[in-house]
């Protein structure tokens, strides 16, 4: 990604705690949506997570989140 590691914090995950990187992302992009200097934490997720990552709310509270449970989609403006 190109970007520093200049801390790190320990978080509670389902597997246990962990001590893990943090960063700040220059741009975060899902589709055509962005969001600048988000912060991040640097986590390996195991082979059977079958995602490619996690958007926490550093990024999602730049917009406006609609959850349709009925449907299962999420709607970000």
């Amino acid at each position: 990604l190109g970007v520093g590691f200049p801390t790190t914090i320990d978080i509670v995950t389902v597997s246990g705690k962990e001590t893990v990187a943090t960063t700040v992302l220059p741009l975060v992009s899902v589709g055509n949506l962005s969001a600048a200097n988000v912060k991040a934490v640097v986590l390996d997720l195991p082979d059977n997570a079958y995602l490619d990552g996690l958007l926490g709310l550093s990024f999602l509270r730049n917009f406006n989140i609609f959850i349709n449970f009925k449907e299962q989609y999420i709607e970000l403006n």
